[in-house]
Protein backbone atom coordinates (compact mmCIF):
# COMPACT_ATOMS: atom_id res chain seq x y z
CA UNK A 1 0.00 0.00 0.00
CA UNK A 2 2.86 2.37 0.83
CA UNK A 3 4.56 1.75 -2.51
CA UNK A 4 1.32 2.44 -4.36
CA UNK A 5 0.85 5.77 -2.57
CA UNK A 6 4.47 6.69 -3.31
CA UNK A 7 3.96 5.85 -7.01
CA UNK A 8 0.73 7.87 -7.23
CA UNK A 9 2.39 10.82 -5.48
CA UNK A 10 5.35 10.78 -7.90
CA UNK A 11 3.00 10.52 -10.87
CA UNK A 12 0.99 13.54 -9.71
CA UNK A 13 4.18 15.57 -9.19
CA UNK A 14 5.53 14.67 -12.65
CA UNK A 15 2.22 15.56 -14.32
CA UNK A 16 2.21 18.87 -12.42
CA UNK A 17 5.73 19.70 -13.63
CA UNK A 18 4.77 18.87 -17.23
CA UNK A 19 1.67 21.09 -17.07
CA UNK A 20 3.65 23.93 -15.47
CA UNK A 21 6.33 23.81 -18.18
CA UNK A 22 3.77 23.74 -20.97
CA UNK A 23 1.99 26.84 -19.66
CA UNK A 24 5.14 28.79 -18.81
CA UNK A 25 5.92 31.54 -21.28
CA UNK A 26 9.40 31.40 -22.77
CA UNK A 27 10.22 34.65 -24.49
CA UNK A 28 12.57 34.61 -27.45
CA UNK A 29 15.94 36.36 -27.42
CA UNK A 30 14.55 39.00 -29.81
CA UNK A 31 11.86 39.89 -27.29
CA UNK A 32 14.38 40.02 -24.44
CA UNK A 33 16.68 42.32 -26.45
CA UNK A 34 13.84 44.73 -27.20
CA UNK A 35 13.67 43.96 -30.92
CA UNK A 36 10.27 43.97 -32.63
CA UNK A 37 8.30 40.76 -32.07
CA UNK A 38 4.82 39.49 -32.85
CA UNK A 39 2.62 36.90 -31.23
CA UNK A 40 1.15 34.32 -33.58
CA UNK A 41 -2.31 35.90 -33.32
CA UNK A 42 -0.91 39.33 -34.21
CA UNK A 43 1.03 37.89 -37.13
CA UNK A 44 -1.98 35.99 -38.45
CA UNK A 45 -4.22 39.07 -38.35
CA UNK A 46 -1.65 41.07 -40.35
CA UNK A 47 -0.78 38.16 -42.65
CA UNK A 48 -4.39 37.56 -43.66
CA UNK A 49 -4.70 41.15 -44.94
CA UNK A 50 -1.99 40.68 -47.59
CA UNK A 51 0.00 37.40 -47.53
CA UNK A 52 2.09 38.43 -50.55
CA UNK A 53 3.94 41.09 -48.55
CA UNK A 54 5.31 38.59 -46.04
CA UNK A 55 8.45 36.47 -46.21
CA UNK A 56 9.03 33.91 -43.48
CA UNK A 57 12.44 32.27 -43.00
CA UNK A 58 13.60 29.72 -40.45
CA UNK A 59 17.16 30.31 -39.22
CA UNK A 60 19.51 29.15 -36.48
CA UNK A 61 21.51 31.49 -34.25
CA UNK A 62 25.12 31.03 -33.11
CA UNK A 63 24.22 28.40 -30.49
CA UNK A 64 22.07 26.43 -32.99
CA UNK A 65 18.73 27.51 -31.51
CA UNK A 66 16.10 27.82 -34.22
CA UNK A 67 14.35 31.12 -34.77
CA UNK A 68 12.15 32.59 -37.45
CA UNK A 69 12.39 35.98 -39.11
CA UNK A 70 9.16 37.52 -40.32
CA UNK A 71 9.82 40.12 -42.98
CA UNK A 72 7.09 42.51 -44.11
CA UNK A 73 7.71 44.49 -47.30
CA UNK A 74 6.03 47.87 -47.02
CA UNK A 75 6.21 51.00 -49.15
CA UNK A 76 8.67 52.48 -46.66
CA UNK A 77 10.97 49.45 -46.79
CA UNK A 78 11.50 46.12 -45.12
CA UNK A 79 10.27 45.52 -41.56
CA UNK A 80 11.71 42.52 -39.72
CA UNK A 81 10.09 40.79 -36.76
CA UNK A 82 10.49 37.57 -34.82
CA UNK A 83 8.15 35.54 -32.63
CA UNK A 84 7.43 36.86 -29.16
CA UNK A 85 7.53 33.39 -27.59
CA UNK A 86 8.62 29.92 -28.60
CA UNK A 87 4.98 28.87 -28.26
CA UNK A 88 4.10 31.38 -31.02
CA UNK A 89 6.71 29.76 -33.27
CA UNK A 90 5.27 26.31 -32.57
CA UNK A 91 1.76 27.61 -33.31
CA UNK A 92 3.05 28.92 -36.64
CA UNK A 93 4.63 25.56 -37.51
CA UNK A 94 1.35 23.76 -36.73
CA UNK A 95 -0.55 26.38 -38.75
CA UNK A 96 1.64 25.83 -41.83
CA UNK A 97 1.08 22.07 -41.63
CA UNK A 98 -2.67 22.62 -41.32
CA UNK A 99 -2.61 25.22 -44.09
CA UNK A 100 -1.10 22.72 -46.53
CA UNK A 101 -3.73 20.16 -45.54
CA UNK A 102 -6.52 22.76 -45.89
CA UNK A 103 -5.28 23.75 -49.36
CA UNK A 104 -5.29 20.09 -50.39
CA UNK A 105 -8.79 19.66 -48.94
CA UNK A 106 -10.00 22.76 -50.80
CA UNK A 107 -8.70 21.41 -54.10
CA UNK A 108 -10.47 18.11 -53.43
CA UNK A 109 -13.69 19.92 -52.54
CA UNK A 110 -13.48 22.04 -55.71
CA UNK A 111 -13.02 18.91 -57.82
CA UNK A 112 -15.98 17.23 -56.13
CA UNK A 113 -18.06 20.40 -56.63
CA UNK A 114 -17.29 20.34 -60.36
CA UNK A 115 -18.21 16.66 -60.54
CA UNK A 116 -21.46 17.27 -58.66
CA UNK A 117 -22.34 20.21 -60.91
CA UNK A 118 -21.75 18.13 -64.05
CA UNK A 119 -23.76 15.22 -62.68
CA UNK A 120 -26.65 17.58 -61.81
CA UNK A 121 -26.54 19.00 -65.35
CA UNK A 122 -26.60 15.47 -66.77
CA UNK A 123 -29.53 14.49 -64.55
CA UNK A 124 -31.40 17.64 -65.56
CA UNK A 125 -30.72 16.98 -69.26
CA UNK A 126 -31.92 13.35 -69.08
CA UNK A 127 -34.98 14.32 -67.00
CA UNK A 128 -35.95 16.90 -69.61
CA UNK A 129 -35.29 14.39 -72.39
CA UNK A 130 -37.44 11.77 -70.65
CA UNK A 131 -40.23 14.32 -70.08
CA UNK A 132 -40.11 15.37 -73.75
CA UNK A 133 -40.23 11.75 -74.89
CA UNK A 134 -43.11 11.03 -72.53
CA UNK A 135 -44.97 14.12 -73.78
CA UNK A 136 -44.37 13.10 -77.43
CA UNK A 137 -45.63 9.58 -76.69
CA UNK A 138 -48.69 10.99 -74.93
CA UNK A 139 -49.38 13.33 -77.88
CA UNK A 140 -49.05 10.42 -80.36
CA UNK A 141 -51.45 8.30 -78.33
CA UNK A 142 -53.96 11.19 -78.25
CA UNK A 143 -53.70 11.62 -82.02
CA UNK A 144 -54.16 7.91 -82.55
CA UNK A 145 -57.23 7.91 -80.28
CA UNK A 146 -58.68 10.96 -82.04
CA UNK A 147 -58.13 9.30 -85.41
CA UNK A 148 -60.17 6.24 -84.46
Amino acid sequence: MGNLMFFIGCTVIIIGIIIYNRKRVRYTSWYKEGKPTLSFEEFLSFYNINPDRWEIKDNCDWDEKPYTTLTYYSKEGRLTFSWKTNHDRNDYLKWTENKERRERDIKTAETLAKLTKNVREDVKFYNEKAQNEAQETYDRILKMMEGE
